[in-house]
């Protein structure tokens, strides 16, 4: 019986650190989703870099304390739609940034 409680106990503790190990490299990776967009940017490859930014938004965990990052890539985001003048995506991408900032406020 004690040896079913310390397996249980393990699992739980091995399923915690796997899911921080996956937040880990789900951060990275929308960083490094970010730093190709931007370089896009730099080129005024605005198409790319929307698909860069858009595959750093979905990358980013969803949590509260994730949500800067989240208004940074929306918001950049934003910035290409304004290049292409895409206008009602930059401001549905805008809202989202601004939503993100107050959904982490309340």
């Amino acid at each position: 019986m004690g040896d079913t409680d310390n397996s249980d106990e393990d699992g739980a503790f091995k399923d915690a650190v796997e899911h921080e190990e996956d937040i880990g490299r789900s951060i990275t990776r929308a960083k490094e989703y970010k730093a190709m967009g931007n370089e896009l940017f730099r080129k005024k490859a605005w198409c790319d870099a929307v698909d860069m930014y858009t595959k750093a938004i979905h990358a980013c965990p969803r949590g509260d304390e994730h949500a800067e990052e989240r208004a940074v890539y929306f918001g950049n985001r934003a910035a290409c739609s304004v290049q292409l003048e895409e206008y009602e995506s930059a401001v549905e991408d805008c809202n989202a940034a601004i939503e993100a900032k107050v959904g982490n406020c309340a």
